[in-house]
């Protein structure tokens, strides 16, 4: 299929047992980009898994007609064979197509998938009320999805839904770190046969640019987990408001106590004193004692408790039940010029003494110090 014009792709893969016993085994093929020197790490799309036991000497044809899902783009087709021993696999051949590749194009589907998803469950549909959203950095843009679910078995189905923003790149970033990752949608019920509506809406920080949505759903089985895993194609923007400073979020708060305001006084920074003050709230019915402290760290960075230029000292504080506490997280901070973002993370402290995150944030407005 050196140039498809569907999104179903047949593929024969020829085996052999030269063996003089018999063996089971799993095969399977993978799009990944041509002449990639490890086509499996990373791949663009991943067929099912074939099972088949040869016996000594056999030859068999594995036929395979699945949907491709893969990112748009020119791909080259392998076919990857391991004999299986109880719970071991181990590599016994591999093989690509050199003379011909695969071109997936952009209007065969709205999303894009690493892999057929399993028999059952599957994303079907993904509606964005609004692919463009205003607010950026001054208030909470509300990003509204409509996200159907098809159940494809015969029986009922539950199963968990989550979506996630990643910042948009040269490509689908699957193994990357999403800048925002909402709430998950637990146990929902969807009836056999039959596309489910679901729809979800959350209010968000985020800086603005172009992010990309995933979709995950997940269904617990008899000692698996079903999972449908997309991208949609089309960006979602974010469009810059530079009126007012909010917090920047990766996600909704984890814990009982949440950050509800940040502030810095930015000219402090240049006489190495880092002046930050914090509104904290206890949303829950119990004292929250809490340990926190803050990073300066370069623009982009996703980890800041990773890749950090400053972290600052400990601060603790005890918060009495849905009450709000002012507190001065001021702190020295001698750092060379540049221009820095300030995140703050909170963790609540269990009656063990363990620390659990509750919530954590980017102040919106970057700190230039000269």
């Amino acid at each position: 299929m050196p140039h498809a014009t569907s999104p179903l792709i047949e593929v024969k893969v020829e085996l052999k047992n030269h063996d003089s016993e018999a063996h089971e085994i799993q095969a399977w093929w993978l799009l990944a980009t041509p002449n990639a020197w490890e086509p499996w790490n990373p791949y663009a799309f991943q067929s099912t898994q074939a099972r088949h036991t040869l016996a000594a000497g056999e030859e068999v044809d594995l036929m395979w007609q699945e949907e491709i899902t893969a990112e748009p783009g020119i791909y080259e087709l392998s076919a990857w064979v391991h004999t299986v021993e109880g719970d071991v696999t181990r590599h016994s051949d591999g093989k690509s197509l050199k003379d011909q590749t695969i071109r997936i194009d952009s209007q065969w589907s709205p999303f894009s998938r690493r892999a057929m998803p399993p028999p059952g469950l599957r994303v079907s549909a993904v509606d964005l009320t609004a692919p463009v959203l205003d607010g950026g950095l001054s208030m909470p843009t509300e990003l509204s999805l409509t996200i159907g679910i098809t159940n494809h078995a015969t029986v009922e189905t539950v199963a968990d839904i989550q979506w996630l923003l990643y910042r948009r790149s040269s490509g689908l970033p699957w193994d990357g770190m999403p800048a925002y990752t909402s709430q998950q949608l637990r146990q929902q019920v969807f009836a056999p046969n039959r596309q489910t509506t679901i729809t979800t809406s959350e209010p968000i920080y985020l800086w603005p640019g172009e992010y990309m949505l995933r979709v995950v759903a997940e269904a617990e089985g008899e000692g698996s987990v079903a999972r449908d895993d997309l991208f949609l194609n089309d960006p979602i923007t974010v469009l810059e408001n530079p009126n007012g400073v909010a917090i920047i979020r990766a996600g909704p708060a984890l814990g009982p106590v949440e950050i509800a305001g940040l502030a810095v006084d930015s000219s402090s920074f240049q006489r190495g004193q880092g002046s930050v003050m914090a509104i904290l709230h206890n949303r829950s019915e119990s004292e929250q004692e809490v340990v926190l402290w803050w990073f300066l760290s370069s623009p982009g960075s996703l980890q800041p408790w990773v890749e950090f230029d400053l972290q600052s000292k400990v601060f603790s504080a005890k918060i009495a039940p849905q009450q709000q506490n002012i507190l001065d997280l001021s702190d020295g901070a001698s750092l060379p010029p540049g221009t820095y973002e300030l995140s703050l993370w909170v963790h609540t402290l269990g009656g063990d003494g363990e620390q659990r995150p509750s919530d954590g944030g980017w102040l919106s407005r970057r700190i230039d110090i000269q």
